[in-house]
């Protein structure tokens, strides 16, 4: 007689695509005004301003709509303001709460700013910066302080999560860029700053290896979470999030750097294809991340 039990665990989805779009917006709002702050800091030019204004444009923007998603996605929304009067330091919706309304607040007055108030936005983007970070790391955290689920509660998860933000902000700027009326004049300082974006994807391919061999090498329900993530969605993953989302706009980048130097001309096509890829994959990874997340 065989004495091995078996028993069918039905699992619920709880965390649907608000979540899902509340990470996605949120993180291009995240890490496209750390872009724009970091440029505006390195660079003090002309030629720099469009990346530096777009940022600081679509930052509040898509951090507001996330936080949209994210409200309507709780079972009594208009109670909501109770995350700011309740305050709890040890949850990461209490002061990730205040930390984003800062950041909204920051990154809308350092948008509307003319370009002439040099020191002042240099002084927001200063104190906007580890804002950013803070709010990026609460988004991060809110997943892995979920002990009782393998795939979110492992150490390299919130720098996974905050990379992510990063290479997709950078993403979504070159493609406003990349549709602007001025294109090519827009995109000639992505030739200094898109060094940036190849190394953020670098840094994150990286963080997502590291992330891989700790549930590989780490204990056996963690493997196992990850075997079922892997059946579930693995196709989905390594071609749409990892393939699409970074090996070629890693391709695209490099053939577009030759091929500047080869005719001394910027096609916007490159930039606009490698942008689109970076959106698409970030996007991939929050779906199967968040959603293919609650299967074990």
């Amino acid at each position: 007689m065989n004495p091995t039990s078996t028993y069918d665990i039905i699992h619920f989805v709880y965390w649907d695509y608000h979540i899902v779009l509340n990470l996605f917006l949120s993180g291009i709002g995240i890490g496209t005004f750390i872009f724009a702050a970091i440029i505006g800091l390195i660079y003090d030019d002309s030629e720099h301003e469009a990346v530096n204004r777009v940022g600081a444009i679509i930052s509040p923007i898509t951090i507001i709509l996330g936080a949209i998603f994210l409200f309507t996605d709780l079972g009594h929304p208009f109670r909501a303001w109770k995350i700011y009067t309740d305050i709890n330091f040890s949850s990461p919706i209490s002061w990730g709460g205040w930390a984003t309304v800062i950041l909204i607040i920051i990154s809308s007055i350092y948008a509307v700013l003319p370009k002439n108030y040099y020191r002042t936005r240099q002084t927001l983007a200063i104190s906007g910066i580890p804002i950013a970070f803070i709010t990026g790391l609460s988004h991060g955290l809110l997943l892995s302080t979920v002990k009782a689920n393998p795939i979110w509660f492992s150490g390299p998860s919130t720098v996974l999560a905050m990379t992510e933000f990063i290479t997709t902000g950078i993403g979504a700027v070159v493609l406003a860029l990349s549709l602007s009326k001025g294109a090519k004049l827009n995109l000639s300082s992505i030739e200094k700053s898109r060094n940036i974006l190849g190394s953020a994807i670098i840094i994150h391919i990286f963080t997502l290896f590291l992330w891989i061999t700790t549930n590989v090498f780490g204990y056996f329900h963690m493997k196992e979470a990850l075997l079922v993530l892997n059946s579930k969605f693995g196709l989905i993953f390594w071609v749409g999030a990892v393939f699409i989302g970074l090996i070629m706009p890693l391709i695209l980048g490099g053939y577009a750097v030759k091929n500047e130097e080869k005719t001394g001309t910027i096609k916007t096509i490159f930039p606009l294809l490698t942008s689109i890829f970076v959106l698409i994959g970030g996007f991939i990874h929050q779906y199967v991340w968040i959603i293919g997340g609650q299967l074990y």
